[in-house]
């Protein structure tokens, strides 16, 4: 896949909900050790405003992700569970969960790796 295919595969604008066991910030988003007892288990959740995915569109419906991190976030061995919208299509279910899994590349693949 091309840095111009991924450019073109979806387009999302929403807002993110992130809470977590970590002291006022969570050190994870800068690659930082968890504070507190040394994870971090979070809740993060992303509404999408306006956005399509490979021509679906996914306006007004959100997907959530449930991660328990037990150390350095780049350390990986995360456990994570994804809660797809309720009152999405099966086309948007798929098309949502193929972005936050990181099938369609560019930055949410990032996160999702």
């Amino acid at each position: 896949m091309t840095a111009e295919t991924v450019a073109t595969t979806y387009d999302l604008e929403g807002r993110l909900l992130e809470v977590c066991t970590c002291n006022v910030l969570c050190p994870c988003w800068v690659g930082e050790d968890p504070d507190g007892d040394g994870t971090c288990d979070s809740i993060l959740g992303w509404y999408v405003d306006r956005g399509t995915v490979q021509g679906v569109d996914v306006s007004g419906h959100c997907i959530c992700a449930s991660s328990h991190i037990p150390g350095n976030v780049l350390a990986g061995n995360w456990k994570v569970a994804l809660f797809v919208d309720d009152r999405c299509s099966d086309e948007q279910q798929t098309a949502l969960l193929n972005v936050f899994t990181g099938q369609l590349g560019g930055a949410v693949a990032d996160l999702a790796a």
